[in-house]
């Protein structure tokens, strides 16, 4: 699956960042208002919240820790003081439950959380009785409140070794739903400041934050399709069947050393390393997900060039992302480090598949990402390095359709378009107008 990016409109947006810089620049200079008596502290502080995006870097709240259970070797030493497990059986009454008493079923959780506080399914099932308890009440603010904290509890379950499909599935729901009420309470305080002068640079500052909701909405799709697809691929029978960063590790071992049919939990390696590829590529689109990402690619090997070229495009997915919030942010020196940190390890990858036949998706994504970023940051770089870069991205687009072996060489189309794009971005450098090329985004998902 590869990242695609609405090329057009984001060069557009690049290559005018800088005047919108330049433009709040100028308003900071003009006025610091005083917003005294006049507004009132509590739409003060509704402007703030509307800015508390769930992006890590923007947000302290979202900067999260993954809490993992005790090693294995810690467990032998506590010795007598080993609490006894949860009971299977008692989790599955606690799913049935939640949906149907979230309330009673809440405090039932907040009992054992006493003695099991980084219990992954117990985070689950506590973010899952947050959502149900809100569900019917009217109080907007009291819903984007209990859904932030329902969906943080959500993310820290993922993140404790507690990825299932079944968790992911929750997860999802609720972030989404998060998402949805949060762009809610944006709305209505934009409207309720944009006609006021005194307001301007709030009310830019909250249509900004409201361009990366949804920015990150536009996702849900692409999100809950890889979780369905998975759905269709797993037996029901492991709809909650953990997969274990241990386990994954193990999968990904017995592919690099050649034992792709060895069985590790959920099915063979192979399968274990597809499901987890997928489930990346998911978790790589939602911000506050970094760590998990992370945990996952921190266990599989780079040694392997299947996994690799894996690995390259999970982590394409979140810095592409990334850049776009940068973009919609107008901060043009966060663009310009995302954007050569994408060239530079895309193209990396490019030159280790160089002479590799292409059959797969993941194995393409990084030549098409090299071509995408080079458009996508024009403006960005001095003359001399965007010259550079495309004369790179070229080469690499040659290189896919010269290598390209997949059943009816599905991505020599794509590959195609890209080369117009990158011909005419040289001829646009030249003083020479081209036509514009509309992109098949889909052309490479896989």
């Amino acid at each position: 699956m590869a990242e695609n990016t609405e090329n057009a409109a984001d060069t557009e947006n690049a290559e005018n960042a800088e005047n919108a810089e330049n433009a709040e620049n100028q308003s900071s200079s003009d006025s610091d208002l005083d917003l005294s008596a006049a507004i009132s502290p509590e739409l003060l502080k509704s402007i703030e919240e509307a800015q508390a995006i769930p992006v890590p870097e923007q947000n302290t709240f979202w900067k999260l820790t993954p809490i993992l259970e005790v090693g294995a070797k810690e467990k032998r030493f506590l010795g007598l003081f080993k609490r006894k497990a949860i009971k299977d059986e008692e989790i599955k009454e606690l799913r049935k439950s939640a949906i149907n008493t979230p309330g009673k079923t809440q405090i039932e959780i907040k009992k054992l959380q006493k003695n099991f506080p980084d219990h992954a399914g117990l985070m689950m099932l506590s973010a899952i009785c947050q959502q149900g308890m809100i569900r019917n009440t009217s109080n907007q603010n009291k819903t984007v409140g209990a859904l932030e904290r329902a969906t943080r509890d959500a993310a820290l379950s993922l993140m404790s070794d507690g990825i299932s499909l079944y968790n992911v599935e929750n997860f999802l729901n609720i972030y989404y739903g998060y998402i949805d009420r949060f762009q809610r309470k944006q709305l209505r305080v934009y409207k309720d400041i944009r006609h006021d002068p005194r307001l301007d640079r709030h009310c830019q500052k909250v249509q900004a934050a409201l361009q990366v909701l949804d920015y990150l909405s536009t996702d849900k799709k692409k999100t809950l399709g890889i979780l369905a697809h998975l759905k269709k691929k797993l037996k029901t029978s492991h709809y909650t069947t953990l997969f274990k960063l241990f386990h994954i590790g193990i999968a990904a071992k017995h592919v690099e050393q050649g034992r792709p049919k060895e069985n590790v939990e959920i099915g063979t390696a192979k399968e274990m390393v597809a499901y987890t590829y997928a489930l990346g590529m998911a978790f790589a689109r939602v911000p506050i997900l970094s760590p998990l990402v992370k945990q996952i690619l921190d266990k599989v090997p780079s040694s392997d060039r299947s996994l690799y070229m894996r690995k390259v495009s999970i982590m394409a997915t979140q810095h592409f992302m990334l850049f776009r919030i940068y973009l919609l942010a107008g901060d043009r020196p966060k663009m310009a480090a995302m954007g050569k940190q994408i060239f530079k390890e895309n193209y990396t990858a490019v030159q280790k598949m160089e002479g590799q036949p292409i059959y797969q998706s993941y194995e393409c994504d990084a030549f098409f990402n090299v071509a995408i970023i080079t458009e996508l940051t024009q403006g960005l770089y001095d003359v001399s390095l965007q010259e550079q870069m495309q004369a790179a991205a070229s080469k690499a687009i040659e290189l896919v359709i010269k290598s390209d072996m997949s059943k009816g060489h599905i991505f020599t189309e794509t590959a195609k378009k890209y080369s117009q794009k990158l011909a005419a971005l040289r001829e646009k450098s030249t003083g020479i107008e081209t036509p514009n090329t509309d992109q098949n985004e889909d052309a490479a998902v896989d």
